[in-house]
């Protein structure tokens, strides 16, 4: 099985639910059934790929996200000091892409990250 790249970690609550990995080589938006399911544990995710410019639009918001973080204790302040909701914008992309939920995979992540930091090393192995 191929080995995929996280690039963002959106949302997380007992585990990974949202954010950026690549699918295939190409980034994709991934999106736990949990959100919708109700389930206190789901290793399905909808799988929707991304445009070029998409994908650089949210990795600029993510790199401000990342930035903020640094010179600030608690990302608690973020949205208000923003004003940008970084799970109800992804949501809002994903919703309106003509592959919205195209794929729909088991996600294996591995490796370790700190929430809400830069992500170097996270894997995950989609599979079917």
């Amino acid at each position: 099985m191929e080995t995929d790249k996280v690039l963002t970690i959106y949302d997380y609550y007992d585990g990974i639910l949202m954010g950026v990995a690549t699918f295939d080589n190409a980034p994709c938006i991934y999106e736990s059934f949990r959100y919708e399911a109700g389930q206190e544990s789901s290793d399905l995710f909808y799988l929707t790929p991304i445009d070029d410019n998409t994908y650089q639009i949210i990795m600029k918001e993510w790199e401000l996200f990342i930035q903020w973080g640094e010179t600030h204790e608690s990302f608690d302040s973020w949205g208000e000091e923003n004003d940008i909701d970084l799970v109800e914008n992804l949501t809002k992309i994903a919703k309106e892409s003509k592959k919205y939920r195209q794929h729909i995979r088991h996600g294996k992540f591995n490796g370790r990250f700190k929430l809400d930091s830069r992500i170097d090393s996270l894997t995950v192995v989609w599979s079917e």
